[in-house]
C-alpha cells in the first residue's frame, strides 16, 4: 500500500478532518482493504497494524469515521451486538484520490 503522505496530510487537513489521526488513517485503511467483504469490528485488533490499539481506541476511530461519512456500521445477522465496516460511496472516493 504506497500512498503518498502528502496527499494523505492534504486531504485530512481540512476542517472537518481536523481530529483524523495517523491511527484513525489506518483504521480507515484496513477496512478500505478489506472493502467490499467488510470487516466485523472486533475482528479489527487482529490486523498487524492495529495491533495495539484498545477495542475503545478502535471503537472511538470507527465512530470518528462513519461520523465523517466514510464508513458505515450494519449490524451482523448472526449477533446483533457485532458490527460489520464497510467504505461509503464518499469513502471509496476518498480510497481512490489516496491510492
Amino acid at each position: 500500500m504506497a500512498i503518498s503522505l502528502s496527499r494523505i496530510l492534504a486531504t485530512f487537513a481540512q476542517e472537518r478532518f481536523r481530529e483524523v489521526t495517523v491511527y484513525t488513517l489506518v483504521v480507515f485503511s484496513v477496512i478500505a482493504e478489506e472493502h467490499p467483504h467488510g470487516v466485523p469490528q472486533s475482528q479489527l485488533g487482529k490486523f498487524p497494524a492495529l495491533l495495539d490499539g484498545s477495542k475503545s481506541s478502535l471503537a472511538r476511530h470507527c465512530r470518528l469515521l462513519e461520523s465523517l461519512g466514510l464508513i458505515s456500521r450494519t449490524t451482523m445477522k448472526d449477533d446483533r451486538r457485532q458490527f460489520n465496516l464497510f467504505l461509503t460511496e464518499q469513502g471509496q472516493t476518498l480510497w481512490e484520490q489516496l491510492k
